[in-house]
């Protein structure tokens, strides 16, 4: 299709870069142009990408940043490639796997809605076994989930797989630079400048999961922290004023039930009028996890029995809640950011 175009940044994507572009090819809607973006990768990464060749009438556009400059500056790496006649742009992750009809179902909301200016799709996972793995496959369909009931107005079009307009990437100068949560900044801008970001599950896109939890836990690190500076960086918005809202419910679940161990005194952990608080919340999140387990893709018994003992989720959470309270001090206390 005339006037679309696709930028992928790549680090340390070795021996999937490969299948990420087949999948591009096999749209169901063709770009006129990819452009695959290397973003300085210690592996084998550049010389896998050297190794495609354009096909079926797409043109293939290789890349190499002079320097490691993160997501956000291989993004704009790619994006400052852009032609004036490109219309849309696929943005997405070198690891991203998708349905065929991903651009056809992106391209038809951009074009039935004007103030639509970004899209994205759902978060599935590729196919994987164990635990974590498991546990990883229930939270990103919370995340669609929270994404439904704000389709028309999401906080986050994820780098997963998003699709927006050129002249709109243009309007907000593209990516800001350095920040580690790009696609949260991006959102934001383009949200301020007066458009609409939206979600839409027929637009169904893929990641891999983490195999240990040192790499789960740098990403969450990551996206926490780097969720955090937007918030510093914009301030209190009609775009961030929910996210906001969620930080300080998270603090006030959090000190009802350090209050709880407190008032416990030497008995240690004890019923008090305050764990009615986060024992509502966990009841209603509960049950409500359970009506969502419809927007789990793939889903089989063994996910709905993990869902239900609710011990495994538990835990999962305060893991994470670990990671999300380590950024905050790093928030407070660092300033400076790397990989």
């Amino acid at each position: 299709m005339n006037g679309l175009a696709v930028v992928v940044p790549c680090y340390n994507e070795e021996g999937r870069v490969s299948a990420t572009y087949e999948s591009i090819l096999c749209q169901t809607v063709k770009p006129e142009y990819v452009i695959m973006v290397d973003d300085c990768s210690k592996d084998g990464t550049f010389a896998e990408l050297s190794t495609l060749k354009p096909k079926e009438g797409v043109e293939l556009i290789v890349l190499r940043t002079p320097q490691n400059s993160l997501r956000c500056g291989a993004m704009n790496y790619g994006l400052s490639r852009l032609r004036p006649t490109t219309k849309y742009v696929v943005l997405m992750d070198a690891g991203t796997g998708l349905d065929v009809d991903a651009f056809e179902n992106a391209v038809r909301e951009l074009e039935s809605d004007e103030s639509i200016g970004i899209v994205c799709s759902t978060a599935g996972v590729k196919q994987g076994r164990g635990l974590l793995h498991r546990l990883q496959k229930l939270e990103y369909g919370g995340f669609d989930a929270t994404r439904l009931s704000t389709k028309d107005n999401v906080l986050i079009c994820h780098g997963l797989f998003s699709v927006a307009r050129a002249d709109v990437l243009r309007s907000v100068g593209f990516y800001s630079s350095n920040v580690f949560l790009e696609d949260y900044d991006l959102t934001v801008k383009i949200k301020l400048k007066g458009y609409k970001a939206v979600f839409r599950p027929s637009i169904k896109a893929y990641t891999d999961t983490h195999s240990s939890l040192r790499k789960l836990a740098r990403q969450r690190y990551r996206w926490y922290l780097g969720g955090l500076d937007i918030l510093s960086k914009h301030g209190f918005n009609k775009a961030t004023r929910s996210d906001i809202f969620d930080h300080c419910l998270f603090f006030m679940l959090l000190g009802t039930i350090v209050s709880s161990i407190i008032l416990g005194g030497r008995g240690g952990l004890q019923f008090t009028w305050w764990s009615l608080i986060p024992i509502g919340f966990a009841v209603f999140g509960w049950v409500r996890n359970m009506y969502f387990l419809k927007l789990v893709q793939d889903r089989d018994w063994r996910d709905i029995l993990l869902r239900a003992i609710l011990l495994p989720e538990l835990a999962y959470s305060m893991f994470l809640s670990g990671i999300q309270i380590a950024a905050y001090m790093s928030k407070v206390y660092t300033r400076g950011r790397r990989w």
